[in-house]
């Protein structure tokens, strides 16, 4: 794995949600709970309504709604 972070960005569709580091997330895609480490490629879907988890990278779980 060549890093153990990645950049993310959440976006509406007229603004951006947030953006920052992270060590994984978990969101509901439309097609079912999807989990992203660092080095996955690169993901445009669309988000179901539920909990957006962001690992950050001390390893803090955050949860978003």
């Amino acid at each position: 794995m060549a890093g153990s972070t990645m950049q993310v960005n959440i976006v509406a569709a007229d603004h951006p949600v947030w953006h920052g580091t992270a060590k994984s997330v978990t969101i509901p895609a439309s097609e079912g709970g999807m989990g992203i480490l660092p080095d996955h490629e690169p993901v445009l879907t669309v988000i179901k309504e539920g909990t957006i988890v962001v690992v950050d990278p001390e390893a803090i779980a955050s949860p978003s709604r």
